[in-house]
């Protein structure tokens, strides 16, 4: 097996790759470290090429049309400053519902969880993203995007006790989603972390962004006009969900120790087969 580590001069990406080198020495895995170019181009013969983030589109196409399987690399769905999360093959891992689902994991990260929305709940969010994102998923403009959603939305609500509310990237700093979260009576996405944090808090989602873009997709509900009355998902398959996401997502010091290839390995061998 050949992996091809590409990497970028910043600390995190230096920091991520110089645990990914150790924990693939321990496993007696080939792999080869590149600066990441402008116009990537696949070594021949390479196995799995990984990277790290959405502002790798570049490196993500030049997979496709090499046929080679990717690792993305980006920060975890819950303690995020101390997780990364592992994807094959997409921005979602291609193999949740068939791999590791051992809940203890997920319980041993106290992350807290809610049965259900804070009654008094009026708000309906829509959690924006930026044009790497968007470059990502094959989308127009993040600005336009969210524009086209407020339209088709405030429309829907009209008549109702609803308001209507945008969080966009920049206003991370000043409206932390957690801040946001105990007003909302429900919650748009496209594929944020922010989806993953309504359905922990019992706060309906609205996916738009399909399941290749929303781990919680398949959780969620489909289609704007759901927003008025939106449905919670069963409690047993959020469970189930969040103790997969548990095993997609590991600490340096396990992906230093192998732990995260030994995961990822089994499941890059289920789709090779």
């Amino acid at each position: 097996m050949k992996i091809a580590i590409y990497k970028s001069p910043t600390f995190r990406e230096e920091r991520v790759v110089a645990a990914l080198s150790q924990g693939f020495g321990r496993h007696g895995v080939n792999f080869t470290v590149i600066p990441k170019p402008s116009n990537p181009q696949i070594p021949p013969n390479t196995s799995l090429v990984v990277f790290i983030g959405v502002k790798s589109t570049k490196l993500r196409n030049a997979c496709l049309k090499a046929g080679v399987p990717y690792l993305l690399i980006d920060k975890g769905y819950f303690h995020r400053s101390r997780y990364h999360r592992f994807a094959l093959n997409g921005f979602t891992p291609c193999y949740l519902g068939s791999g590791h689902a051992d809940p203890a994991r997920f319980k041993s990260l106290h992350v807290p969880c809610s049965a259900r929305r804070r009654p008094k709940a009026s708000n309906i969010v829509f959690i924006g993203f930026d044009n790497k994102y968007g470059a990502f998923h094959g989308l127009t403009d993040a600005g336009e995007y969210a524009t086209g959603v407020a339209e088709q939305v405030q429309h829907i609500i009209q008549g109702t006790s609803l308001k209507w509310l945008v969080r966009s990237r920049a206003d991370r700093a000043r409206m932390p989603f957690s801040a946001v979260l105990p007003s909302c009576y429900c919650v748009i996405v496209h594929g944020s972390i922010a989806g993953v944090e309504a359905v922990m808090a019992g706060v309906p989602v609205v996916s738009l962004g399909g399941r290749a873009a929303n781990v919680v997709h398949d959780l969620s509900n489909l289609a704007l006009e759901d927003v008025v009355n939106p449905k919670l998902p069963d409690e047993k398959a959020v469970a189930k969900r969040l103790a997969e996401l548990a095993w997609c997502q590991f600490t340096y010091e396990e992906i230093r120790h192998g732990l995260a290839w030994e995961v990822i390995s089994e499941q890059y061998g289920r789709l090779r087969q």
